[in-house]
């Protein structure tokens, strides 16, 4: 969701506070400052036929901000590299000293729906890349069940949480680097994903299969009739394909329709888990998850308009079932 919506969507104050605000949009184009500019140094550094000058690539590097993304998507896909889309906020996780704010970006590289997440704290609000889940961490992180944080992304966790840790020297006799250890941090970068995954709700068509056959964002997106706004189906996942028939679509030739590459919502399992309701006086399309009580997605019917935000404890509710 684009900050600028928090305030027409949400009562001001609820998900952010005008000095968040204030820092998180800073942050953000850093951020996806940063990020592009990494991204579009690693293309132009390597593009022999085109830069063959030192001189040259360092103006380049200096001044590559400037650059739009259209040019270096369209002059340089020969040289592909990851280079993130615009940065969006996320959501809101609280905890119990600090509450945790995440924002996203869209890997241009793409051929399914993946992302990039950033985070930040309450107390800290500078933007860091959440920490990379490794498969032990990932089991450990479902051990313990995720949610009740308590907004210190440092805080170690797990069995090895307390355990003393040895100096260890290589071969010269230096000291190794540190092993990493399982702290709040990977625990909120699972939560989040756990969530994203669940949720993410886009309108039908919003995306597309480029020629290239990389998803990206639908120039021609109109919105959905009023009609189809009602209707569950009319949402996707965006996220990879999960679905047999969908998983395979982005490798196939030919043109790929939206909803042979994303997974609508209708599909989910339990069915009853996503609330829709459609209010015909502001022409507004509403979602809401009861798996992940916080989240809500809107559409503004027959418009380019929509959007997501979560805010919650990152608890999932487990008594669904019992509830439908």
């Amino acid at each position: 969701m684009e900050l600028n919506d928090l305030a027409n969507r949400f009562v001001p104050g609820f998900t952010v506070n005008v000095e968040e605000r204030s820092a998180l949009e800073i942050q953000m184009a850093l951020r996806q400052t940063e990020e592009r500019l990494s991204g579009l140094v690693v293309v132009l550094w390597n593009t022999d036929y085109l830069l063959t000058s030192l001189y040259i690539k360092t103006l380049l590097y200096l001044f590559a901000f400037k650059i739009t993304y259209h040019i270096y998507t369209s002059s340089f896909h020969t040289h592909h590299t990851t280079i993130l889309f615009r940065i969006k906020f996320w959501g809101r996780v609280t905890g119990t000293t600090a509450d945790y704010l995440i924002a996203f970006g869209l890997l241009n590289d793409s051929k399914s729906a993946n992302k990039k997440f950033f985070y930040c704290t309450s107390k800290d609000l500078t933007l860091q890349q959440m920490p990379e889940l490794t498969e032990p961490f990932e089991k450990l992180a479902s051990s313990l069940g995720g949610g009740r944080f308590l907004g210190q992304p440092g805080k170690l966790l797990g069995p090895d949480a307390d355990a003393a840790e040895e100096e260890e020297l290589d071969e010269n006799g230096n000291p190794k680097p540190k092993k990493v250890k399982f702290s709040e941090g990977h625990l909120l970068a699972y939560t989040v994903n756990q969530i994203d995954h669940d949720t993410a709700v886009v309108p039908r068509g919003a995306f597309v299969v480029s020629p290239t056959h990389h998803v990206a964002s639908s120039p021609l997106f109109a919105g959905l009739a009023g009609t189809d706004a009602a209707s569950l189906a009319s949402y996707l996942h965006f996220r990879p394909a999960e679905h047999p028939s969908r998983k395979h679509a982005l490798t196939k030739s030919g043109v790929v329709p939206a909803m042979d590459f994303l997974d609508p919502c209708s599909e989910d399992s339990p069915s009853g888990v996503w609330s829709v309701r459609v209010d015909n006086g502001r022409g507004l399309a509403e979602l809401r998850s009861l798996k992940w009580p916080g989240y809500f997605a809107y559409h503004l019917v027959g418009s380019s308009k929509y959007g997501a935000i979560y805010v919650g404890d990152g608890v999932e509710n487990t008594s669904l079932q019992f509830m439908l």
